[in-house]
């Protein structure tokens, strides 16, 4: 009972902060640190030069998933929080009691070092801790248990820790501590198990490997010298001054942990096993630092982990000490220890938040957060008033640059040159800044804490006076930002180690692995025709790779040994097989490798067999020749070697005969041994979930049931769209269709709702879809439920239906997925889209940033901004995107307004242009056509009242009008048709434009263009060649096309099953065979959880938890464009009510389910 009710009160405590701390990362700006570990999410790598890439990995999701806001940057951080209150609970609890563990949750949220600052900022620190308590419970468990398999758990927790930060690696010696010196855990020692683990962490910690591999080491010798130094052995100024931080960032809890690390080495010493576990994951953490610390200044968060450890015993420390009759002065001592750690805790946010003490700059770090948003504000202004003289913006230190480089987000590049090595080096190396920055205008910047005259680091031809830019923080003065306008960047006369401070070039693993494949192909393929012999021995070894041959010889061998129970025997072999199969056959189809022969050409290589040209990548053959021999020998052990002699030299006669490379026979083998391996466990081993389906049989019977209605859905015949010309319905054999991997394999989560909220008419379709859902769930319940509450389930039921469709129209509209690509076959034509929007209109929903990645990913080499009732400002900032990364891109500025009831797309356009300036549309047309542009009519037919005519818009002199494309009025095909007379019989440009706001991230409209040359054109080459073709109507070079296109149903009724029927259709064999797997996969998985009700609470709050923070991004993105769009405020509104609304499902599941 005890336990239950000090489980119940951790639960509220946990919640109770978690909310405080949701409310204080929203509002406080970003760190240092945190605005730097941004910039590694938006510039992924395998490994960075300051840590191990997991934190900008985690970031990055979040930021994918939710969108770039400051609560989505801090969301791993308070989930981190969270798993870390709750792990300390659990290790109290499992150690002592839950008493214990209560109080070590206090003790965690009184420290400001965990609670105000851990909790709270994504740093690399906060989810080593997590990740470190996960490590030290799994350890325990192995030493209470005994259990093998928890070793394979161990080793990914460790890796993954190693991927957070280089201070994880002293896990090992933790690790090794405790083994050594547990009795029962050396025994361990001599079991494979522990090196398995020792060997995953290695793998996943590969990335960083590599990358340093390609760096010349440079992160690790980084980290070395800058944690450890080289300073002299003992400096007492320093040393001091790192307790008194640590002091300072523990609060007086600090020196009672001090004590009890020294308690619990000596209870460790006496052979006491808690004590041990805690000695050892706390010990050598805090020694390294302690050793580090004599001489060279530690960060206070840098041994965290070693204290932390130490907080379930500090836990039952302070249950035993004030529940007992210790020495009051003890007693006194920690609670006032306690509550000067609780009030630190609040003290810290409420300093940053509302200022209330006046401290001396070098320790109020609002200094480092406060102002970014206005100096950014400010830049993006000076780069739309003087677009001409195209600034770069720039800074002398990494700190301030990853700050202002978040508010002003990819839209604006942010440069560091400086002489010291940084991350920034690493990002600039591939531009040569030398010769892409020269003789460029520049906008420097600093604040008061690092500011420096550019003058005396840079040359240019003129620089201006220093912009001075105050900020306030509640009327308070904090400090100055400087922007110093600087003018033609003399790069020669500049110190070169400002442009690249670099002392290497940086290597690439990827030509070095491709390097050496030709080498041992050649090495391999050059022996062929050389001898009868050794090619007849090499071509019947490859023929032993073929399946026809070498499954029925295995299958002899196991009956001709005699093993029993056969089918055991034969699962294993054949399942491995399959599985291994299908893994080479979606690496094969999608990757699509050419082989030798494609690759070098026929006359460069031996050919033996018949000449193979693609899908090389990787070995079929491999994968089951070492399928075969890992089977034999598991079967046969003393014939092991002579069987990998086999595989050996069955692998090296794919390279012999010429069809596949040295690679794809390592892929290949690898493939063979990670199959083999789990299905040999799942089924030898007969682990719990075989023998939980061995003994529900009927769920096995439904499940094959599942199978067999699965390959009927395989015998669908496929009914593959194309990319089609809108105006003749002919297939658009000039272009390529590209679906990314990710895609298909996941494509139930990722196709199918892009596919099913891909609808003409949403409103009359979402409500179809309700319909027909309400009525199988009521014949369900009328024939299944009890007659008790049968009417109230029902209700329940039709109320979880319309949410549900709601979520899913939510996670359509808004989850980032890229469903295909389309790409011209010939280089004499690119991809345009003339009509989309960004926030800068009253109803756009994404950045400019995004709007242009949206269109990178879906083909578009070109696009139009139009933008209600304003130009300019978004296509500026898309080209500054562009001229950084040198794209062959193209943003025109443009403006969409609204004349008598008719739309005007004004391309080409920079100014704005106010449509009550103008009497008619020719007077209107004119003056654009004046100015340079073109006009082009779009979504008329969703025009309801005009007071022009589509003859006196003609004889206005338009352009051209859209025949395709997405508005809130669906096009029908007849009143298409009636446009394209028009154009064809006026010979006016007919185009297509998505007209996208965010609103979901399908596309099915592009307009094809033939330019010839278009990567060697200028920017603004590019731009004048659309905007002149159009002018001059030159209709030839223009072709609208439709992709996955949907007109409006026939009948609304029948359209659910009309959108279903389509998109299984549309599916090829890998996308089939997929989609199979997943549903037996969900299937077979929802069948061993016992619970169902725990896992659709989990959903609901999820689902509430994702659309909370979603609002809280469109509301800071609403913040920063609030004078001229309203619909984000709205969004905002909507998701948070549907938040609230999936919460009240979540807790009344959770009600049911207690």
């Amino acid at each position: 009972m005890e336990e239950k009710k000090y489980s119940r009160y951790t639960f509220i405590l946990i919640a109770l902060t978690t909310i405080i701390r949701i409310y204080l990362a929203s509002t406080i700006g970003l760190g240092i640190d945190e605005a730097h570990y941004v910039q590694f999410a938006l510039h992924p790598a395998l490994s960075y030069y300051d840590h191990p890439p997991l934190i900008g990995y985690i970031i990055r999701f979040f930021i994918i998933i939710i969108g770039q806001s400051i609560l989505a940057v801090r969301t791993p951080a308070i989930l981190a929080g969270i798993g870390t209150a709750f792990m300390l609970f659990f290790i109290g609890k499992k150690l002592y009691d839950a008493k214990t563990g209560f109080w070590a949750v206090i003790i965690f949220n009184c420290i400001p070092l965990f609670s105000a600052v851990g909790g709270i900022t994504v740093v690399p620190d906060t989810i080593l801790c997590f990740l470190w308590l996960i490590l030290l419970f799994i350890v325990w468990q192995i030493y209470l248990t005994g259990k093998k398999s928890l070793w394979y758990s161990a080793g990914i927790i460790t890796g993954l820790m190693l991927l957070t930060k280089y201070t994880a690696f002293v896990a090992y010696p933790s690790l090794i501590l405790f083994i050594l010196f547990t009795p029962s855990m050396r025994k361990r020692l001599k079991e494979k198990e522990p090196y398995i683990a020792f060997l995953i962490s290695i793998a996943l910690f590969l990335p960083v490997l590599i990358w340093n591999h390609e760096n010349y080491w440079a992160s690790f010798i980084f980290q070395f010298t800058h944690g450890l130094g080289d300073k002299k052995f003992f400096n007492p100024e320093i040393f001091f001054k790192n307790i008194g931080a640590q002091a300072g960032v523990f609060s007086l809890i600090f020196f009672f942990l001090v004590y009890l690390l020294v308690k619990t080495v000596q209870r460790a010493i006496k052979k006491e096993d808690k004590s041990l576990l805690f000695a050892s994951f706390s010990l050598p953490v805090i020694l390294l630092f302690l050793y580090s610390g004599l001489s060279n200044e530690v960060l206070p968060h840098w041994p965290a982990v070693g204290f932390l450890t130490l907080l379930p015993v500090a836990g039952n420390f302070a249950y035993n000490t004030l529940h007992s009759h210790a020495k009051k002065y003890i007693k006194y001592l920690f609670l006032v220890s306690l509550i000067t750690g609780g009030l630190l805790t609040i003290i810290i946010p409420a300093q940053i938040i509302f200022r209330p003490f006046p401290l001396p700059s070098d320790i109020d770090i609002t200094q480092d957060i406060i102002g970014w948003k206005q100096l950014a504000e400010r830049m993006k202004e000076i780069k739309i008033e003087e677009n001409k003289d195209d600034f770069f913006v720039f800074t002398h230190k990494f700190y301030i640059a990853s700050q202002l480089a978040y508010y002003l987000e990819p839209e604006i590049p942010v440069y560091c040159l400086s002489k010291q090595t940084d991350q920034y080096d690493f990002w600039q190396f591939p531009k040569n800044l030398k010769k892409s920055l020269s003789e460029r205008n520049g906008l420097f910047f600093c604040d008061d804490t690092f500011k420096k005259d550019p003058a005396l680091l840079y040359q240019f031809r003129e620089i201006e006076e220093a912009q001075a830019i105050p900020v306030y923080h509640r009327e308070n003065y904090v400090k100055n930002f400087y922007i110093y306008k600087c003018y033609g960047f003399n790069t020669e006369k500049t110190d070169p180690a400002f442009l690249q401070s670099l002392q290497f070039t940086p290597k690439n693993l990827k030509s070095e692995v491709r390097d050496w494949n030709n080498r041992y192909f050649f090495l391999i393929n050059k022996h062929a025709h050389k001898n009868k012999i050794i090619d007849t021995f090499f071509l019947s070894l490859t023929w032993l790779g073929s399946g026809f041959v070498l499954i029925p010889l295995v299958l002899l061998i196991v009956l001709l040994k005699r093993k029993r129970p056969y089918w055991r025997y034969i699962a294993v072999f054949l399942l491995s097989l399959i599985i291994g199969g299908i893994i080479v056959v979606i690496l094969k189809e999608n990757l699509n490798i050419p082989r030798p022969f494609t690759y070098f050409g026929k006359d460069n290589i031996n050919i033996l067999g018949p000449p193979l040209k693609s899908r090389s990548f990787p070995s079929g053959h491999s994968q089951t020749i070492f399928t075969g021999v890992l089977f034999l020998s598991w079967l046969m052990p003393k014939w092991c070697i002579l069987f990998c002699l086999i595989g050996i030299l069955s692998g090296i006669s794919r390279c012999f005969v010429g069809a596949h490379f040295p690679i794809d026979i390592i892929a290949g083998s690898i493939i063979a041994i990670i199959s083999f391996l789990i299905v040999k466990v799942l089924l030898e081993r007969r682990s719990s979930i075989i023998n939980f389906y061995i003994k529900n049989k009927q769920t096995l019977k439904k499940a094959v049931f599942l199978a067999v209605l699965s390959y009927i859905f395989l015998l669908f015949i496929p009914h593959y769209k194309h990319p089609v010309y809108t105006d003749t319905q002919e297939i658009a054999n000039n272009i390529e269709i590209i679906k990314p991997l990710s895609i298909k394999i996941f494509a139930p989560f990722t196709e199918l709702p892009l596919h099913l909220i891909n609808m003409a008419y949403p409103k009359g379709e979402l409500l179809s879809w309700f319909i027909w859902l309400s009525i199988i769930w009521a014949l369900y319940a009328i024939k299944r439920l009890k007659k008790q509450g049968k009417i109230k389930k029902l209700i329940r039921g039709f109320a979880a239906i319309f949410i549900s469709l709601l979520l899913f129209a939510v996670y359509g509209i808004f989850t980032p997925i890229q469903r295909y690509k389309l790409v011209p076959k010939n280089n004499a034509a690119v991809l345009l889209d003339l009509h989309s929007h960004t926030i800068y209109s009253h109803d756009g929903l994404v950045t400019p940033a995004y709007n242009m990645k949206w269109h990178y990913n879906y083909g578009f080499k070109c696009w139009a901004i139009t933008e209600h009732n304003n130009a300019g400002a978004a296509t500026i900032l898309q080209e500054n995107i562009i001229r950084k990364h040198r794209l062959p891109l193209s943003a025109i500025p443009s403006q969409e307004i609204k004349f008598k009831g008719v739309y005007f797309n004004l391309l080409g356009i920079e100014k704005n242009i106010n449509p009550k300036n103008f009497n008619t549309p020719k007077e209107l047309i004119d003056n654009i056509h004046n100015s340079g542009g073109a006009v082009i009519i779009p979504h008329i037919w969703a025009v309801k009242k005009t007071q022009i005519t589509l003859k006196e818009l003609v004889d206005a002199g338009v352009d051209g009008f859209e025949i395709t494309g997405i508005s809130s009025v669906p096009l029908t095909l007849e009143k298409q048709r009636e446009i394209i007379n028009l154009c064809q019989e006026n010979n006016l440009v007919m185009v297509s434009g998505t007209n996208w706001h965010g609103w979901n991230n399908l596309c099915t409209d592009w307009t094809f263009f033939e330019t010839e040359n278009w990567e060697e054109l200028t920017l603004k080459e590019r731009k004048d060649a659309v905007i002149t073709a159009l002018k001059n109507k030159e209709i030839n070079r223009f072709r609208a096309i439709t992709y996955q296109y949907n007109y409006p149903p026939n009948n609304i009724v029948l359209a659910p099953l009309q959108t279903t029927f389509s998109y299984i259709t549309s599916l090829d064999k890998t996308q089939r065979f997929l989609w199979i797997f997943w549903i037996i996969l969900i299937y077979l998985t929802l069948n061993l959880i016992r619970d169902k009700r725990r896992i659709v609470m989990a959903i609901w709050l999820v689902f509430s938890a994702l659309l909370f923070l979603k609002s809280i991004y469109f509301f800071e993105l609403w913040l920063s464009v609030r004078e001229m769009n309203n619909i984000l405020l709205d969004i905002n509104k909507g998701l948070l009510t549907l938040s609230l609304i999936t919460l009240f499902m979540g807790l009344t599941n959770f009600k049911r389910t207690k």
